[in-house]
Formats: structure tokens, sequence, C-alpha cells
């Protein structure tokens, strides 16, 4: 979960450096953030959740190596 917070982080701020850079309107700024929010929710959402498909191939693969 921190990993996931680093890269976004980066990828944040890699993003206002590019746009203050080019010297991009307020309405790109809300996009580009705004994307990036849902986004990085999305990700958040995904890595909390168990996924039945995952759930079972990783423990039929900790079942053989037992």
């Amino acid at each position: 979960m921190l990993m996931l917070v680093v890269i976004f982080a980066l990828i944040a701020y890699v993003e206002f450096r590019y746009l203050k850079l080019h010297n991009r309107k307020r309405k790109t700024y809300i996009k580009v953030f705004a994307l990036l929010a849902f986004v990085f929710m999305y990700s958040v959402l995904l890595s909390l959740s168990p996924l039945p498909s995952l759930t079972k191939w990783v423990s039929a693969v900790l079942q053989s190596l037992a």
C-alpha cells in the first residue's frame, strides 16, 4: 500500500511539473488531477478487495508448495 502511494505521488509530481513548465490552463490541471485521483482510488479499492479468481490461483500455488 505504501508503494502505491509513493508511485502515485511521483506521478503527480511529474504531471504537475510538466503542466507548470508548459503553462497549461487551470482546466487542464483539474482534468489531469481528477483522473489521477480516480485511478488512485480505483487502485486502492482493487488492492484492498480480494479477487476470487486470484485467491483461487494463489491458494492452489500455496497448497502445491506445502
